[in-house]
């Protein structure tokens, strides 16, 4: 083991360091995770609205009208993720990572 941490250089990692390391780490996969729930999301859904709300509702319904479809589900995300942070302090994690895959299917 001291020639892993010799060879590595481990020791020099002092308590301060480690927390700034999981800080930058923690915003960075935050970001990520965000960029990639928008593209995701917003990005083929409303693709799929407009197409729905051309067929049904109306023939001149365009990506410009459905723009309030991106708020509605940035807004639902923002409640419900509030939601279940509340939700965690009451019950465990899992289970509430299992009640929002059984609502999502």
């Amino acid at each position: 083991m001291d020639r892993l941490t010799s060879s590595w250089n481990l020791n020099r990692f002092d308590h301060d360091h480690i927390r700034q390391m999981k800080f930058y780490s923690t915003v960075i996969g935050a970001v990520i995770l965000h960029m990639l729930i928008g593209a995701v999301q917003l990005g083929n859904i409303i693709t799929y609205i407009t197409s729905y709300m051309r067929f049904y509702v109306s023939k001149d319904n365009n990506y410009g009208r459905n723009t309030w479809v991106s708020s509605v589900i940035v807004l639902a995300f923002t409640i419900f993720t509030i939601i279940s942070g509340y939700m965690t302090r009451k019950v465990s994690f899992r289970a509430v990572i299992f009640l929002g895959a059984l609502l999502i299917t």
